[in-house]
C-alpha cells in the first residue's frame, strides 16, 4: 500500500525531500510525480525520471496545459526585459495546480501523505510556497472529504542547507538539473541557478 506521493521536478531541493521521505518510507510505498506543464526548463523531467529509476520509485509523468498568455518567463513568454528575480519566474497558480495533481494520484493510490519540496527562499518568493498557502491547501482537501497532509520538510530550511542535507543523504548537485531557463549547461544567473550554487 502507498504511503506518501512527493512531487518530483528533477530539481534539487525535490530530490533532497524524496532522499528524505525515503529515510522512513520504502521505495514500494512510495510516489513520485512529475509534471510537464510547458515549462522551459523541460529538462529537469527527464533528472526526475533518472532520479526515481536510480532509487526504485515507481514514477509518473503528468501533462497538463495552462491557459494563458502571460504566465512568466518559466514558461518561455516572451518579455520585453528578462526579470532574473523570483517573481520573474513566478506562475501564477502552479503550485495549487501541482497540489491538486498530487492530492488527485494520493486518493487514486490510496496515499495520505503528499511530500513538495519548499524551501525557505522559495517561501519568501514565492507566494505559493508560503506554509500558510500549504496549510489552507490542505485545509481545503480536508473540506473536501479527503485527509491528505501537505508535508514540506524542507520549509525551514535555506538553499546551502538543503544542499547540505542533500550531500548527508547521499545525493548530489550533479543528479540534478534546476535551470529556470533550461539552458545546458545551466546559465548561472537565474535564481535557481544561483540558489544551487550558494552564492
Amino acid at each position: 500500500m502507498y504511503k506518501s506521493v512527493v512531487l518530483l521536478s528533477g530539481g534539487m531541493d525535490s530530490y533532497t525531500a524524496l532522499l528524505l521521505e525515503l529515510r522512513d518510507t520504502p521505495p514500494s510505498s512510495l510516489l513520485a510525480l512529475s509534471v510537464n506543464y510547458g515549462q522551459k526548463h523541460l529538462v529537469e523531467v527527464e533528472f526526475s525520471k533518472e532520479q526515481a529509476s536510480r532509487l526504485v520509485v515507481r514514477h509518473v509523468v503528468s501533462s497538463v496545459v495552462l491557459p494563458g498568455e502571460n504566465n512568466g518567463a518559466l514558461l518561455g513568454q516572451p518579455r520585453r526585459e528578462l526579470d532574473e528575480s523570483a517573481s520573474g519566474f513566478f506562475v501564477p497558480f502552479r503550485n495549487l495546480l501541482l497540489i491538486t495533481l498530487g492530492a488527485s494520484m494520493c486518493q487514486q493510490i490510496g496515499a495520505r501523505r503528499l511530500v513538495l519540496g519548499c524551501n525557505l527562499e522559495d517561501s519568501q518568493g514565492f507566494p505559493d510556497c508560503k506554509p500558510a498557502f500549504i496549510r489552507y491547501a490542505e485545509l481545503s482537501l480536508r473540506e473536501s472529504g479527503y485527509q491528505i497532509e501537505i508535508a514540506t520538510p524542507l520549509v525551514g530550511m535555506r538553499k546551502s542547507e538543503v544542499r547540505d542535507l542533500l550531500y548527508s543523504l547521499g545525493g548530489s548537485l550533479d543528479q540534478t538539473y534546476s535551470c529556470y531557463l533550461g539552458m545546458v549547461p545551466p546559465c548561472g544567473r537565474c535564481p535557481a541557478c544561483i540558489g544551487r550554487s550558494g552564492q
